[in-house]
């Protein structure tokens, strides 16, 4: 049977099933029917990204629950490599073909509470959402948040997740300390934020710059995170709570530790290497340090099956016939691997040659728009 012969449910099974919109768009390509049911119902609904205030948006997604349905990867938050030397500035990208609420009059929207249950509702409708970054940063009170002027956003946000099946990539960055400790600092009883991570349990990648919170007996017995396999620790975790030796993720198999601690070298390196001893199955390590006139010490067989090493310090010349990778303060990209939540999100590395028709199956609308920044640019962050 041809493929335009499907019935109407199997063709929509066939494009929920693919998650990358370079596949959607060649199926686009073959005739007028899939271009039809491509774009904008599925084309503009795989990635969400917002830099800044878009009450539009999230009423939009609120209120259209299979649309909100079919997105796969989120980035929220002002892209904090936009320091000088970092980065490119990373434009938004968000439905905008059927978007019902004309920017102008969303503008207008002051009520943070109106704009709070859009977003939260927008979120749990994500019943598809695979990657989820949340960049809260420098100002509580900045209208570049997703929620403006609340110091709370970042904790609702992550509540109106904790209940994805799909979710496995999250990254939480709040590098101000602002957002997240205020919660900390004036209701930690209604807060609850030492659970904040651990509302996340079938991950397989995390990246934060949040604390750890402690390993409670209640958290040991559901195991949590059982099935991670990458750990970055950024900066803005300026120390490791002594819980930190409890935690054990069985499939760990890249760990990024960027934290910059206060004290005597001893002290901070051996939490790390008791860490690294109950994880064996780490092949990629990557330590970042203020310390780079010595290596920790580590033993040879501490990881067995490790494969690649990154360091601002000596550690490689303990592993001599690894992979190693030298990382300095004052080499390009240096802040931007720190700081990087390094999660290879949809279109980071796929080549634009050849694409530029595309544009013209869907001239006229948003949606020319949308897939031209698609392949004009970084849609994720990249791996440095």
């Amino acid at each position: 049977m041809p493929l335009d012969a499907l019935p109407y449910d199997v063709k929509e099974l066939i494009l929920s099933a693919l998650g990358s919109p370079k596949d959607l768009l060649r199926l686009a390509l073959t005739s007028k029917s899939w271009k039809s049911l491509v774009i904008p119902h599925h084309i503009e609904y795989r990635l969400l990204r917002l830099d800044d205030h878009r009450p539009e948006v999230w009423k939009h997604l609120a209120e259209k629950r299979l649309l909100a349905s079919r997105i796969r990867t989120v980035v929220l938050g002002p892209d904090y490599r936009l320091l000088p030397g970092v980065g490119q500035s990373q434009s938004s990208l968000y439905p905008r073909t059927l978007l019902s609420t004309p920017t102008s009059e969303a503008a207008q929207i002051k009520d943070v509470q109106v704009v709070r249950e859009d977003v939260l509702q927008a979120l749990r409708n994500m019943t598809s959402l695979v990657s989820f970054s949340l960049h809260l940063e420098y100002d509580p009170e900045c209208p570049l948040q997703p929620l403006p002027g609340d110091p709370f956003a970042g904790k609702e946000i992550v509540q109106a997740l904790k209940e994805s099946k799909s979710l496995r990539k999250v990254s939480i960055s709040d590098l101000g300390n602002k957002i997240f400790s205020c919660g900390l600092k004036h209701h930690e009883a209604e807060v609850g934020l030492e659970d904040v991570l651990w509302a996340f349990r079938d991950l397989e990648e995390l990246s934060t710059t949040i604390p750890f919170p402690k390993l409670t007996a209640a958290v040991k017995a559901v195991q949590p995170m059982s099935n991670l396999r990458r750990l970055c620790i950024r900066p803005g975790t300026y120390h490791l709570s002594s819980d930190f030796l409890s935690y054990t993720f069985p499939h760990l198999h890249t760990f990024d530790l960027n934290v910059f601690p206060f004290g005597e070298p001893e002290v901070w390196d051996q939490p790390v290497i008791e860490f690294l001893s109950r994880h064996p199955t780490i092949e990629v390590l990557e330590w970042q340090t203020l310390y780079q006139t010595r290596p920790p010490r580590l033993s040879r067989t501490l990881l067995p099956n490790l494969k690649v090493i990154r360091s601002n310090h000596k550690l490689g010349s303990i592993f001599p016939s690894l992979e190693v990778m030298y990382l300095r303060p004052d080499q390009p990209g240096a802040f931007r691997r720190l700081c990087n939540d390094g999660f290879t999100f949809p279109f980071a590395s796929m080549p634009t040659n050849g694409l530029r028709p595309v544009q013209s199956i869907a001239k006229g609308d948003a949606s020319e728009e949308f897939v031209g920044c698609l392949f004009d640019s970084d849609v994720g962050h990249r791996d440095m």
